[in-house]
């Protein structure tokens, strides 16, 4: 399939002028912000940037939906000739799928979806989760990184030091007392990896410098499709909550879309399931692929 709108190739989602800003902006966020301090300023960044997003893409960002990309996706099948669409849906994708399956059903020839979300849980959640709980607490994302994390130390444990510097008790160390040291090892290493260019490299690059707009599309399009929290105690108080359910990672499923408690056009358009011609709600919807008759209409 073709990119996302938001996607460099396309006409532009970007909410700072050059890379290098962007750059910056994002490269001074943490995973996380750690206590009462740094939560302020994380979430007056977050409103920053959301206002950012607004001020260079005012006619833009209320377009970004992924049902807006099943519209351009059914453009492209036209366009191609084929009469119906055949399409590999992975991760993301599986969402492109599904929707466009909802809105275009007798135009779908075949569709695979793998690694699928759940498509309620990233629209709406479940119940009045939308309110309470931000996307990727309420899909449980912390969970599924500290088990693969798990998952990996016991392999470095079972390979040997000849084979993986963190063999030995990794797993313990990781999980115990000695999880702050561990950390800091792993941040040794990245540091090690990805440390200061040379002159000659920086030059390189600042002659090559694309702008990568991934981290601001990955807004665009979550913020349009999801209902999330708008108020920042809630997200203060899961920060606490989660990082005891789920240590070390926790906080990070609840804090990764935080400028979407901020976002100026958050959940304005949903499609249902009448197909491509049908109108849209401007409250809070039904997810695709379950949803009733709107109430209110507006265009896309």
């Amino acid at each position: 399939m073709g990119h996302p709108r938001y996607l460099p190739q396309q006409p532009g989602f970007r909410c700072f002028d050059t890379a290098a800003e962007s750059d910056a902006f994002f490269n001074s966020q943490p995973s996380f912000p750690v206590g009462t301090a740094e939560e302020q300023k994380f979430y007056a960044d977050n409103a920053d940037l959301a206002q950012h997003c607004l001020a260079k893409n005012a006619d833009l960002l209320g377009h970004l939906s992924t049902a807006n990309t099943a519209r351009d996706l059914d453009v492209m099948r036209q366009a191609v000739g084929d009469s119906k669409l055949t399409f590999l849906g992975l991760s993301y994708g599986t969402n492109v799928g599904a929707t466009y399956a909802n809105l275009f059903p007798t135009k779908v020839r075949a569709i695979v979806l793998d690694g699928a979300l759940d498509f309620i849980d990233n629209a709406t959640g479940h119940g009045n989760q939308g309110k309470t709980l931000p996307i990727d607490t309420r899909q449980d994302v912390s969970t599924g990184i500290a088990d693969a994390f798990g998952q990996f130390l016991a392999k470095c444990d079972a390979g040997g030091t000849a084979h993986c510097a963190f063999a030995g008790d990794a797993a313990g160390d990781a999980a115990g007392d000695a999880a702050a040291k561990f950390a800091t090892l792993l941040q040794s290493i990245y540091d090690a990896a990805t440390g200061a260019p040379t002159a000659q490299r920086t030059a390189a690059v600042a002659q090559q410098e694309q702008y990568d707009n991934l981290s601001e599309g990955y807004f665009g399009t979550n913020c349009a499709d999801s209902v999330v929290p708008s108020d920042p105690a809630v997200y203060s108080r899961l920060g606490v909550s989660e990082d005891q359910r789920v240590p070390y990672f926790g906080p990070m499923g609840v804090f990764d879309y935080m400028a979407c408690a901020f976002w100026p056009a958050r959940r304005t358009r949903q499609p249902n399931s009448a197909g491509p011609s049908c109108s849209w709600s401007r409250a809070p919807a039904t997810p695709a692929c379950t949803c009733p008759a709107p109430a209110a209409s507006g265009s896309a």
